[in-house]
């Protein structure tokens, strides 16, 4: 079993992600930390950039057909196509990902409730350039701020 699991929101393992027609699927480590998932070009890479992260603020998780072993992560307009190894671990991903949701929705809720309601849409960010993990810095300051 190549999936990690820390607690019953935290992941850490491989899936295979839709890149597109030309290339299909590319195996990626992913990370999923505190109701954000990160991604790899794989394990030992971890510690280099990150090829791109995703928000689960605003996402919801899709499972258009048993047979075809993938979900969807859909979040601000764009749905990234996930394809675990197994089942086993296609339950234990999908498991994290509605759990991170429903939490994040759990605080949402909960500072709506007390006034300090703020939505915004953090898109994917490609975080192989220096301008692009500058840019995640001060997104994060701000959010930070914010929040």
């Amino acid at each position: 079993m190549d999936v990690e699991n820390r607690n019953e929101q935290d992941m850490r393992g491989d899936l295979l992600k839709w890149t597109s027609y030309l290339k299909g699927y590319r195996q990626r480590y992913f990370i999923l930390e505190n109701g954000v998932l990160s991604y790899y070009s794989d394990k030992n890479k971890v510690q280099d950039l990150c090829r791109g992260t995703i928000s689960l603020r605003n996402a919801s998780v899709h499972i258009p057909s048993l047979q075809r072993g993938h979900f969807i992560i859909r979040v601000c307009g764009r749905r990234y196509y996930l394809k675990p190894k197994s089942i086993s671990d296609r339950v234990k991903w999908i498991h994290a990902f509605r759990q991170t949701v429903n939490n994040i929705q759990s605080v949402r809720q909960l500072n709506y409730e007390e006034g300090q309601f703020s939505s915004f849409c953090l898109l994917t960010i490609n975080t192989n350039s220096t301008d692009s993990a500058r840019f995640v810095i001060q997104i994060n300051l701000h959010i930070s701020s914010i929040e």
